[in-house]
């Protein structure tokens, strides 16, 4: 009976940890952006205008393995609910990745306010960087 209920807690345990998902892929070096050039920021900054013609984001992908999926996740947060912009998503092709997220100005010009930024790595929430337009 012992030894039954000792197999029985050994599949369990293995069930368990082979439906949770464990990486040890991580986000580094985020950042916004008024300019990038080669997935880097030129111009560093949280604060953009109402003219500001793209926003960027940038990071790195670091540990992960190839295929690796991260996603951005733009928001207004001025109204109630929260306004959701815009995703995407970006494939890893190496060990460390990085990456550029840009939004471009909408027709009317940016509503001023504050926004995010929300990362994912394989559909697991990350990081998030905080942004304003004034």
């Amino acid at each position: 009976m012992k030894k039954l209920i000792s197999v029985s807690l050994i599949v369990l345990l293995a069930l368990v940890i082979s439906s949770c998902s464990f990486t040890t892929a991580n986000l580094a070096d985020l950042t916004m952006a008024s300019a990038v050039q080669d997935n880097l920021p030129v111009t560093v900054t949280n604060v953009f205008t109402t003219t500001s013609p793209v926003i960027y984001a940038t990071g790195t992908l670091k540990n992960a393995p190839e295929g690796t999926e991260i996603t951005g996740e733009w928001y207004y947060l001025e109204t109630d609910p929260e306004t959701y912009i815009d995703s995407s998503t970006l494939t890893s092709v190496d060990m460390n990745t990085s990456f550029t997220f840009s939004l471009s100005i909408p027709n009317n010009g940016w509503p001023t306010g504050d926004y995010e930024i929300r990362f994912f790595i394989d559909d697991q929430p990350s990081s998030t960087l905080s942004f304003t337009v004034e």
